[in-house]
């Protein structure tokens, strides 16, 4: 089942449980913005949930402090800012949004939909909204004030009325479905990964692959054998300058690949495969395959072996061919000579 936290400020608790209510999947609903917000993402991080939902300040926040699972932005929609407004208006109206990045572009479609002047100030972090209302209170008169649940701890601090942007239940409802799609694709490429992993790292072939900047990402456990060289050293480091007698760079560059050519590496001969990774006909990564050709041998004698210990031998000899002319006899004469060795001729 998909697990997904839903941090919102105090004023939306409710109506995101009621939401949530519309769902079948694990879905846990905690107050908290901005700091408090991001240590209980960390929380759920480490509870391996599949998504975070959060306002719009707060999922930056996310971001910037390096949480890894996905996290989607609760939408502010232009319905939200038409009803915060509403209620600004009842207080005075000289108004000025605050709005982070993400929530910008609504906040123009607004104003240029309606015609409407009102002051806009853009923000990136809780610092940032606390250092412009300071400067507001110094420059402007306005001393109203709409934006993210982080205002209503600054605002009135410095003499401001605040209005929380209103979000409504459809936004709410519209960001679960996003992180349960979102959930659902991060757990196929997480299966799709785990399973590369598996062939790759129990593959008795030496595996390596890189991206289109030439840096190594993979290097199985039989590639450390051929190549005498430790992953943990090898990951991360550019093709040329791990292995610049593959000349991997023209892979990339040309698109175009190798199979199965010889060559001699470490006073080994393999077998070396070089295929570039396409996608929309573009090279986004390369591949490399080694084989130990004398371990290929080995497996075609105890193939032979065994298929001689299991009665799978010849029904007819030499002996059994009649041959009359001299062309004829020279060709079985030469056939008893390569019989004499164990390669597949």
């Amino acid at each position: 089942m998909i697990k997904i936290a839903v941090i919102v400020p105090k004023d939306l608790v409710e109506t995101t449980k009621l939401a949530a209510e519309e769902f079948q999947e694990h879905i846990v609903v905690e107050e908290g913005s901005m700091k408090i917000g991001l240590d209980l993402a960390k929380k759920y991080e480490s509870l391996d949930f599949d998504v975070l939902i959060a306002r719009s300040g707060t999922k930056l926040l996310f971001k910037s402090a390096g949480i890894q699972i996905p996290s989607i932005s609760i939408p502010l929609t232009v319905r939200d800012i038409y009803d915060s407004l509403k209620d600004a208006e009842e207080c005075d109206s000289k108004i000025t949004i605050i709005a982070f990045q993400n929530m910008l572009s609504v906040c123009r479609d607004f104003t240029d939909i309606t015609e409407r002047s009102i002051n806009i100030i853009e923000v990136d972090n809780e610092k940032e909204v606390e250092e412009k209302i300071i400067d507001l209170k110094k420059s402007s008169s306005n001393r109203v004030i709409i934006g993210g649940g982080i205002i209503a701890r600054y605002g009135p601090k410095y003499g401001f009325k605040t209005i929380v942007f209103k979000t409504g239940k459809s936004s709410i409802i519209k960001a679960i479905k996003e992180g349960i799609k979102v959930a659902k694709a991060t757990k196929e490429e997480k299966k799709r990964g785990a399973r590369f992993k598996g062939i790759v790292e129990n593959s008795r072939d030496g595996i390596f692959s890189f991206d289109k900047n030439g840096l190594i990402n993979t290097f199985n456990s039989s590639a450390e054998k051929l190549l005498k060289a430790k992953g943990e050293d090898i990951v991360g480091k550019h093709i040329d300058d791990a292995f610049p007698q593959f000349e991997l760079m023209e892979v990339l560059d040309s698109g175009v690949g190798e199979v199965e050519v010889v060559k001699s590496i470490n006073d080994k001969k393999m077998m070396v495969s070089k295929i570039p990774i396409k996608v929309n006909n573009e090279v986004t990564d390369g591949v490399v395959m080694l084989h130990d050709i004398n371990r290929i041998q080995q497996m075609e004698e105890k193939i032979r072996r065994d298929a001689l210990s299991s009665g799978f031998s010849a029904n007819y000899t030499f002996e059994d061919m009649v041959s009359y002319s001299q062309k004829s006899k020279e060709v079985i004469e030469i056939a008893k000579e390569y019989a004499k060795v164990d390669s597949t001729i």
